[in-house]
């Protein structure tokens, strides 16, 4: 692959651009819930589709576990995003 003015090949590019995606999505998640306990869904459906469609080879709960090391008091909505997460990852697998 040709290599673009930063370097980095298009992949390389698109992968970032993913997986950047995804820990945005994560963060967002965290705090909707933080604010809202009813909060959350849609960026829990952005950051499995930055996941599943990125072909990012980590699980969802990466992200999840990886913003609240950064920003420990999102502790508290880690087990619902997760248990979120888990929910619609499951209605996913039922629908495809």
């Amino acid at each position: 692959m040709t290599p673009t003015c930063s370097g980095m090949t298009r992949q390389d590019i698109s992968n970032a651009a993913y997986t950047w995606a995804a820990f945005g999505a994560a963060e967002s998640l965290l705090h909707g819930l933080a604010r809202n306990p009813n909060n959350g869904q849609q960026c829990a459906r952005y950051l499995l589709d930055f996941v599943i469609e990125g072909g990012i080879a980590l699980p969802p709960r990466h992200f999840i576990d990886k913003t609240v090391d950064l920003y420990p008091w999102l502790a508290p909505q880690k087990e619902r995003a997760l248990r979120l997460l888990t929910t619609l990852q499951n209605d996913r697998d039922q629908h495809a």
